[in-house]
């Protein structure tokens, strides 16, 4: 329903720095996991999983305006590792955190 996915989408949106579960998603709005993650797809378009890291690459790209250093990014955003955050933003841009602050301070 357009409740579930406001509430859920505003959870992610809270807690992107947070390790989110899918079992954490589906209690926010009382459904099984297994339920959940079928319904999320419908009305999101894709995994929670994937979504969760669409936001916050994302949420780097806004971030590498400021000199924020790229470990410090990784710590906020809620990946595990610097390189994690690297991995995930090379495979969704083609480049590297490093190489697409050069690109947009120019």
């Amino acid at each position: 329903s357009a409740v579930h996915r406001k509430l859920t989408y505003e959870q992610i949106m809270d807690g992107i720095g947070d390790k989110l579960t899918i079992a954490e998603l589906a209690n926010t709005v009382n459904l099984s996991p297994h339920h959940f993650a079928k319904m999320f797809k419908l009305s999101f378009g894709e995994s929670p999983a994937s979504f969760i890291n669409w936001v916050r690459i994302e949420k780097v790209k806004a971030l590498l305006k400021s000199n924020i250093s790229l470990a410090e990014l990784s710590a906020q955003l809620g990946f595990t590792h610097q390189s994690h955050m690297t991995q995930a933003f090379k495979r969704m841009l083609g480049v590297t955190p490093a190489g697409y602050r050069t690109l947009i301070k120019g």
